[in-house]
C-alpha cells in the first residue's frame, strides 16, 4: 500500500509581492508551486484576463510553469496571478503580483586591466555603476581569498589599505540590483 497523506492538489507558494526584470535582458516570471502529485499545467493570468503566451513574441512557458521572456518590453508590465494543477487538480490563484520594470546595472566606471603596486602601500582600484534601483558594489578576490583588509569606498572602489602578497591575482568588482548583477574583473600585481 503506497501511503497517499501527502498528496494534495496543486498551491502556489511564497508568490512574490512583486516581480522584478531587467529591460532588455531575459527575465522570468515564476509561479513557485508545491504539487504532489507532480505539476502538470499552470495557467496565468494578466490583470485579471487571461494569458495567451503566443501573442507576446519571444515569451515561452518552462515545464517547471514560469514564463520565460527572451527580451523584457514595456509589455510585460502589468500583474500576474497564476494557478497550478496536478492530478488532483488546483488550490487555486495565487495572490497577484505587480510586475516592476528595472534598469539593469551599467558601469560608469571599470577597473582597468591591471595594477602593479609594492608591497605595504595603498592601492585604490576604480569601479562605479548606475541603474535603477541603483547598484550596490562588492569586490571579491578569484580563486584563493585574500586575507587582508580590503574596504569599499562609498562610490564603489576597491580600497587596498597594506599590500601583502595575498592580494596578488584577480579581482572582480560586482554591481548588483534587484535585476541582476554585472561583474567586471582587474589583474593585481604585487611587487617586492
Amino acid at each position: 500500500m503506497q501511503c497517499r497523506q501527502h498528496e494534495h492538489p496543486a498551491r502556489v507558494v511564497n508568490m512574490p509581492s512583486v516581480i522584478y526584470v531587467a529591460i532588455g535582458l531575459p527575465g522570468f516570471i515564476r509561479c513557485p508551486v508545491d504539487a504532489n502529485p507532480p505539476l502538470t499545467l499552470v495557467k496565468w493570468k494578466k490583470d485579471g484576463l487571461p494569458l495567451r503566451i503566443d501573442k507576446y513574441p519571444g515569451w515561452s512557458q518552462m515545464d517547471d510553469g514560469s514564463i520565460r521572456v527572451a527580451e523584457v518590453t514595456e509589455d510585460s508590465l502589468g500583474t500576474y496571478t497564476c494557478m497550478p494543477y496536478n492530478a488532483l487538480g488546483s488550490m487555486g490563484w495565487s495572490p497577484p503580483a505587480p510586475l516592476v520594470l528595472t534598469d539593469p546595472p551599467k558601469f560608469s566606471v571599470v577597473p582597468g586591466g591591471e595594477y602593479r603596486q609594492e608591497a605595504g602601500r595603498e592601492l585604490v582600484i576604480p569601479c562605479e555603476a548606475e541603474g535603477d534601483p541603483f547598484p550596490n558594489i562588492t569586490w571579491r578576490k578569484v580563486g584563493k581569498p585574500s586575507k587582508s583588509k580590503h574596504n569599499v569606498l562609498p562610490r564603489g572602489n576597491l580600497q587596498l589599505k597594506s599590500l601583502t602578497k595575498d592580494d596578488h591575482g584577480e579581482w572582480e568588482c560586482v554591481a548588483t540590483n534587484v535585476a541582476t548583477s554585472i561583474t567586471a574583473s582587474t589583474h593585481v600585481q604585487v611587487i617586492g
